[in-house]
Parts: C-alpha cells; sequence; structure tokens
C-alpha cells in the first residue's frame, strides 16, 4: 500500500487560533500533553499526533475540543523532544533532513514507545475504565496497533493517515473509524479499499467517510478560510466524538 510512506505533505499546512488549555508535564515517565483532568480517569482519549506532536498548537487544541466532551486526554510525545519544528510549515522543509528524521523516528521503533504508555495507562486507571486512540497521519499506524488484540484500546478513529500497511488493518480487532481525504497520495484510494476489505472480512466495526475537495492533513492542519476543508476538519472531530461516545463501556 503507498499509504506505508509519508512524504513532504506530512510537513505542510496551517496554524489555527486559539488558546490551550491543557497542560504539558511528565506522564509515565515522558512529556505529555493533559487536558480534561477534571473529568477524571473513568474516559480517556489518547492522541497519537501527526510529525508535529505537542509543539504544534493545533494538535493541543483538538485535545481541547475532545476533552471538552467528557474525557481526559493525552497526547504522549512520542518523537522524545524531536519533533518536526512548527516552522517548517512556513519555511520549508528540507528534503534530505526530512529522510533523516524519518529514518531516527521508524513507526516500526517508536511502536514500543506507544505501546508502553498505553500499557501504562491501562495499568493506572484499570481494566474497567475506557480507553480510546484517535491517530493523524504519522500517528494512525499506533492507533491500529492499539486495536490489535492486546493492544490496550477499546475504540479508535483515524485521519489521513500515513505510514500504515494492509497487516495493520487486518489485525485490527476492535471499533475503527477513518476519516479520509479525497487527495491524499499518502492514503490513496487503493488504500480505502483495502482497509475497507480487510476490516470488512475481519467482522470489524467500522466507518470510512471521504471527504471530497481536501487533502492529506486537511484534519490537524488545513486551511480555515477554504470551506470545504473548514467543513472536513469540524465533521471529523464530531465524528470521532460520536465515534468514541458510541462504544464508551
Amino acid at each position: 500500500m503507498p499509504a506505508n510512506t509519508f512524504s513532504l505533505c506530512c510537513v505542510q499546512g496551517k496554524l489555527h487560533d486559539g488558546e490551550a488549555s491543557g497542560v504539558i508535564k511528565k506522564q509515565f515517565g515522558i512529556n505529555a500533553y493533559v487536558t480534561g483532568e477534571d473529568y477524571g480517569d473513568a474516559r480517556n482519549i489518547v492522541i497519537f499526533s501527526d510529525v508535529f506532536g505537542i509543539g504544534l498548537k493545533n494538535n493541543l487544541l483538538i485535545a481541547d475540543c475532545l476533552a471538552d466532551a467528557g474525557y481526559r486526554v493525552y497526547i504522549p510525545d512520542i518523537f522524545d523532544g524531536d519533533a518536526i519544528k512548527v516552522e517548517s510549515m512556513s519555511n520549508g522543509f528540507d528534503p534530505e533532513a526530512f529522510a533523516a528524521w524519518k529514518k531516527r523516528h521508524d513507526p516500526v521503533n517508536v511502536a514500543s514507545f506507544t505501546q508502553k504508555f498505553l500499557d501504562d495507562l491501562r495499568q493506572s486507571v484499570g481494566d474497567s475504565k475506557y480507553i480510546a486512540t484517535i491517530g493523524h497521519c504519522y500517528g494512525a499506524g499506533f492507533v491500529l496497533r492499539s486495536l490489535a488484540e492486546g493492544g490496550g484500546a477499546d475504540a479508535g478513529a483515524v485521519a489521513h493517515p500515513s505510514f500504515v500497511s494492509g497487516s495493520l488493518f487486518e489485525g485490527v480487532t476492535k471499533p475503527l473509524l477513518i476519516s479520509a481525504a479525497e487527495n491524499d497520495n499518502a492514503f490513496a484510494r487503493q488504500d480505502r479499499v483495502e482497509a475497507e476489505i480487510a476490516l470488512h472480512e475481519n467482522g470489524i466495526k467500522y466507518q470510512i467517510t471521504v471527504f471530497s475537495g481536501v487533502s492529506h492533513g486537511y484534519a490537524v492542519r488545513g486551511d480555515m478560510s477554504d470551506l470545504s476543508v473548514k467543513y472536513a476538519k469540524e465533521k471529523t472531530l464530531m465524528d470521532q466524538i460520536s465515534w468514541i461516545n458510541h462504544f464508551l463501556r
């Protein structure tokens, strides 16, 4: 699947307006953005971010919106301080530097890091509490892993995924929402078809929504002055909340 790679479209986009209301603090030994702490630990969401991580305000604002729905939300710093710099969106990014960054942060290696965070969270809140995962772009593959047998999540959602393979979809055992862009070389039409086939054949509860007129990154870094992008971004967030609420146990 072409989605098994990611390209410079992953480092393009716009900054969004707003002030984050959560805090960045140590959580299970690593830095994480945490918001919605007043809601307790019964309903939890872990966001695995795009390549900009907790340094991009857009990611934090998404977490705050999810927290407003009644969840404690975490964005772990899966890059350990080495996320792509936000300035790259406006200043451009050196392809050679990006290639070196990708090598340092191969998702196969980062997966053990994300799994440990989920394991620590599960141990902290207990087996009876609800944990959902959301992933955008680079972070989507970690959601798919979290929905595999023993992955630790109860339901999950991804938007414009990159670096995901057919085997990851085949391994999913829990409900999955996929929000996709019509124009996306990282998750093209054939990738969507293969994902749907895998989920259908394995009897997984799933929803796949494709938004026309938008491109990779719309849900996090989209241009909100474009009405098609604005609609798709806002609808994706609404769908994620509705999906996660539906499977709340």
